[in-house]
C-alpha cells in the first residue's frame, strides 16, 4: 500500500550543550534527504511557474497589437495591406491561444466527479485521423463498473492525449493500441483510510524506449525526437500529481511500451 504523506528520509545530529564543563542538554538537528526524482519535481513546479508568469505577461501586450491591427483593418487600405493585417490578427490569435494553453497547465486543476471512459473516448475521437492514417489497431477493455474519479477533464483529456499521440508515433508501420481500465491492487491511506485507486493503461507493440531515455522521461525538456520540446510528458506527469495520482512506465526495446495511470476516485465513489 501507498500512503499519502509518507514517510520522509531524516538526517539527524545530535550534539551535547555544555555550560561550565558540564552536560546541561543537547542540540537536535534534522535535515531532510532530497531524493533525485523530489529535486526534478521542485525545479519543474519552478519552471512551470515562471512560464505562467511570462504567458500572463506576454498575453497583455498581444491584445494591445491585436487591437491596433483591427483599427488599421476598418480603415480604407489597398489588398496588400488588408492581407498583412489579417495575418498579424490570425498569428497573434494563435499566440494567445498558446499561452492560453499554458495558463490552464499552470493553473491547479478544479476536482469535480470524471467519467474517466469518457474522456478517453474524447482522446480517441480528437486522434481519430492520425490512427487511421498510421494504421493503428485500437483494442478496449473498459471495468463498466469503475466509479467516478477525482479530477479536472481537461487536464485529464491533455494527458491522455499526450499518451496516445506518443504511442501511434511509436508504431510507424502499425501495431495496436491497448486501453484498459480496472480496479488497482494498490490501495493508499488517506485521513486514516485505506483507499483504492483507478488504474489506466495505455500498452503499445512499438519500437520501445531505450533504457538510457527511460530512466529521464519526465525530465523537462528532454527529448530524442526531431522537433520535440521535451515538454509533453513532464506536464503530463504534473497534471498527474496535481491530482495526487501517479503515472508510471514500462519499456522493452522492439517490444512496446506501457504507461500506468493511477486515479483516485471521486468523494461519492471511494472504495
Amino acid at each position: 500500500s501507498v500512503t499519502i504523506g509518507t514517510p520522509v528520509n531524516l538526517d539527524f545530529n545530535l550534539s551535547p550543550f555544555y555550560n561550565d564543563n558540564r552536560v546541561e542538554g543537547a542540540v537536535l538537528s534534522l535535515s531532510k534527504n532530497i531524493t533525485i526524482a523530489e529535486r526534478e519535481d521542485y525545479d519543474f513546479d519552478s519552471m512551470v511557474y515562471l512560464i505562467g508568469s511570462i504567458a500572463h505577461e506576454v498575453k497583455n501586450p498581444l491584445g494591445g497589437i491585436k487591437g491596433a491591427a483591427q483599427l488599421l483593418r476598418n480603415k480604407p487600405q489597398n489588398a496588400s495591406i488588408d492581407e498583412y493585417t489579417d495575418l498579424i490578427i490570425r498569428e497573434t490569435d494563435r499566440l494567445n491561444g498558446i499561452l492560453s494553453d499554458y495558463l490552464t497547465i499552470c493553473r491547479k486543476p478544479s476536482f469535480s466527479p470524471v467519467n474517466i471512459h469518457e474522456v478517453i473516448e474524447k482522446a480517441l475521437s480528437v486522434m481519430e485521423a492520425t490512427i487511421n492514417k498510421s494504421r493503428t489497431k485500437l483494442s478496449r477493455h473498459y471495468d463498466p463498473s469503475l466509479p467516478l474519479v477525482s479530477g479536472e477533464e481537461g487536464k485529464l483529456l491533455q494527458v491522455f492525449l499526450n499518451i496516445i499521440k506518443n504511442a501511434v508515433e511509436s508504431m510507424s508501420k502499425g501495431g495496436t493500441l491497448e486501453i484498459s481500465t480496472a480496479l488497482s491492487r494498490e490501495s493508499f491511506r488517506e485521513g486514516g483510510k485505506i483507499k483504492r485507486w483507478a488504474l489506466i493503461t495505455f500498452t503499445d507493440n512499438g519500437k520501445g524506449i531505450p533504457e538510457e531515455i527511460l530512466k529521464r522521461i519526465f525530465m523537462p525538456f528532454y527529448t530524442n525526437k526531431k522537433g520535440g520540446t521535451g515538454i509533453g510528458l513532464a506536464l503530463s506527469k504534473k497534471i498527474i500529481k496535481d491530482h495526487r495520482g501517479l503515472i508510471k512506465v514500462k519499456s522493452q526495446e522492439k517490444k512496446g511500451t506501457s504507461f500506468q495511470i493511477y486515479l483516485p476516485f471521486g468523494q461519492h465513489g471511494q472504495q
